[in-house]
C-alpha cells in the first residue's frame, strides 16, 4: 500500500512489482506521468505513521502521449 501511495505522489500508480520489491531492497512501480521531467530525484514524504526518504530512477524507456515507445529525457539517474 505504501508503494502505491508513492506512486500517486508522481502520477497514477498502474502497477506494484511486488516480485522484484520482495528480492530486493528498493521498490519498483509503474506509474503514468505526464512529463517525467518533473520527477523529483529525491522526496521526503510521511505515509500514515511512517517517514520515508525516497530516491527515484526513471527507466530510460517509456511511451509517449500517443502510445508510442519513447526515449525519456530526465536529469536524474537513468536505468538502462
Amino acid at each position: 500500500m505504501n508503494l502505491w501511495a508513492v506512486g500517486t505522489l508522481l502520477g497514477s500508480t498502474q502497477i506494484v512489482d511486488m516480485e522484484s520489491t520482495r528480492k530486493n531492497n528498493f521498490g519498483r512501480i509503474l506509474v503514468a506521468v505526464l512529463n517525467p521531467t518533473l520527477i523529483p530525484p529525491e522526496l521526503d514524504v510521511v505515509i500514515g505513521d511512517h517517514y520515508f526518504e525516497l530516491e527515484f530512477e526513471v527507466e530510460k524507456m517509456g511511451f509517449d502521449e500517443n502510445g508510442e515507445e519513447a526515449m525519456i529525457e530526465w536529469p536524474g539517474k537513468l536505468l538502462k
